[in-house]
């Protein structure tokens, strides 16, 4: 008999035990050396859960190795000795009765384990046994790939497709087969990530997903794993078929101290140079509208802007292969109208301040200054607004004093004439 079983019959209403046989009943119970508690262990397990018979019978461990071949199985009872006998399940009879080992002591261990059930039997040679069930597994996750379910301009799904190892156990009490659930687990990551920050792939952990189109050549990869501590990942490399129309704009200034260009209020004409952003996408074609003023159609052209005026810079791109397109958000270039301004002293003492006499201009599109001395003469002449005169007559100095000054120009816009004359003052100093 074993001790499940004395003590089943021990608290079996239907029996009539006279009180002898219940002392002598329980007392031996007490001196029986099995443990109720005592169960098979196997210390390279990396996880391990109960099993879940249909008969509702006591759960067994079922224990998961990244490698089964290195693991053991292990039991130790206190008191003994005892004679273990351990076998294999064998699923042709549904019984544990495949012999794998013997020995005698209080504890015993078996290795070389394979898929399946083991159960040991502990006889302290008295007649008393007792009996404990295990189930062993390495899973596996193989054959990961990922598939492309479709993409087009604005999306791309992708799925995880992979296979597993059956793991099945199997109920002693019928031979009901019983499947371990992997329960499995997907990371995604993906480098770059995609266009939309807000949805990249390495937020995402179902099997199937959708992600917004690339538009630039991905790396993706997928990790599948399980609670059961088996993992395997695949990586695909993704050409993109998406575009996306990005640009910067950089005015090339011409570097004249006097002009009044700034970032903000450039001066026609204004030359800007255009760079779009190549890496976002293949097959491009390019379409560039710089306002009212013209377009271009390639990728980094050089735009002169003649009149002043607000101008919205736009991109678009296509790709040519797939079709997919994409227009920019425009980008505001301004040019502001004509000024000039005259100063009314200079003073060309070698000091690096104010050594000559230069307007103040903007946007111009004609000039010419002449400077006469108090007689008339002309001293100085010029039709470009970036140049000065140093207060030189030939080869000598002007003599400080008074000169006179006479300006015609014109801006881009109609009605931008500008005729002024006045005097400056020249002042030599120390």
């Amino acid at each position: 008999m074993t001790y499940k079983t004395k003590i089943t019959e021990l608290f079996n209403p239907t029996h009539k035990y006279r009180l002898p046989e219940i002392v002598l009943l329980i007392v031996s119970l007490l001196l029986f050396p099995f443990s109720l508690t005592s169960q098979i262990t196997s210390p390279e397990a990396i996880y391990s859960e109960p099993t879940n018979y249909p008969s509702g019978n006591t759960n067994d461990p079922v224990f998961f190795y990244t490698d089964i071949n290195t693991a053991t199985l292990n039991i130790s009872l206190s008191g003994g000795p005892y004679t273990f006998t351990w076998n294999r399940y064998n699923p042709a009879t549904n019984a544990f009765d495949i012999f794998v080992s013997s020995e005698s002591g209080t504890t015993s261990s078996i290795s070389g384990l394979q898929e399946t059930g083991y159960r040991v039997t502990a006889d302290d040679g008295a007649g008393n046994t007792q009996d404990y069930t295990c189930w062993t597994f390495q899973p596996q996750i193989s054959d990961v790939e990922i598939e492309t379910v479709s993409e087009n301009c604005f999306s791309l799904v992708l799925n995880a497709s992979n296979t597993t190892k059956p793991l099945n156990y199997y109920d002693p009490a019928n031979g009901t087969s019983v499947s371990v659930d992997y329960q499995l687990t997907y990371k995604w990551t993906s480098a770059p990530e995609g266009p939309d920050e807000n949805n990249p792939a390495s937020d995402k952990s179902e099997q199937q997903i959708s992600i917004d189109a690339p538009v630039e050549d991905s790396d993706i990869s997928v990790t599948v794993s399980t609670r059961l501590g088996a993992e395997e990942s695949a990586s695909l490399h993704y050409i993109a078929i998406a575009v996306k129309a990005g640009f910067r704009q950089e005015p090339e200034g011409r570097g004249i101290a006097n002009e009044m260009d700034t970032t903000k209020k450039h001066s026609a004409p204004l030359v800007v140079r255009f760079y779009s952003d190549s890496t976002k996408g293949h097959n491009l074609v390019y379409e560039w509208t710089f306002g009212e003023d013209g377009r271009a159609f390639e990728p980094n052209p050089l735009h002169t802007y003649q009149i002043p005026g607000t101008y919205l810079n736009i991109l678009h791109v296509v790709n040519e292969v797939s079709g997919c397109e994409d227009t920019s958000e425009p980008q505001e270039i301004v040019i502001f109208e004509s000024d000039l301004q005259v100063p009314n002293v200079f003073t060309p003492n070698g000091d690096g301040i104010n050594d000559e006499f230069r307007v103040a201009y903007r946007s111009l599109k004609k000039y010419r200054i002449d400077i006469y001395n108090r007689w008339g003469r002309r001293v100085y002449s010029s039709t470009q607004p970036g140049l000065g005169w140093d207060g030189t007559i030939g080869k000598g100095q002007a003599a400080p004093g008074v000169y006179f000054y006479v300006i015609e120009a014109e801006g881009y816009l109609e009605n931008e004439k500008y005729k002024l004359n006045g005097s400056i003052t020249l002042i030599r100093g120390k």
